[in-house]
């Protein structure tokens, strides 16, 4: 799995010991994992104390060299983390949407 990016409410987005580390991130899973072009995303919850995620295999067949739109972000108000994933000169958008979040209400 590649990381692609990461929003930290710590400072590093790259580290994982604490719950805010990765508040947010989005990575692609391997082609040689899965059969089409997969992107996973995640965020934690304090409620659980884990970080959970999820993910959207798209149906395209030739995306290598494809301009991708991705977008993942977090509303404290619903407590809803999305993500989307849209393929450039399509009508093509993919969504996932992680539910009932708590994140960090002090930042």
């Amino acid at each position: 799995m590649l990381a692609l990016a990461g929003v930290s409410e710590k400072g590093d987005w790259t580290q994982t010991q604490d719950m805010g580390d990765r508040a947010l991130a989005v990575y692609y899973v391997a082609q040689e994992k899965v059969t089409k072009p997969t992107y996973r995303f995640s965020t934690y919850n304090l409620w659980k104390k884990k970080t959970e995620h999820n993910q959207v295999s798209l149906p395209w067949e030739n995306f290598e060299g494809s301009w991708y739109y991705i977008y993942s972000s977090y509303s404290s108000a619903t407590r809803l983390a999305t993500g989307y994933v849209h393929l450039h000169g399509t009508d093509d958008t993919y969504e996932v949407r992680l539910n009932n979040k708590k994140h960090n209400s002090k930042l």
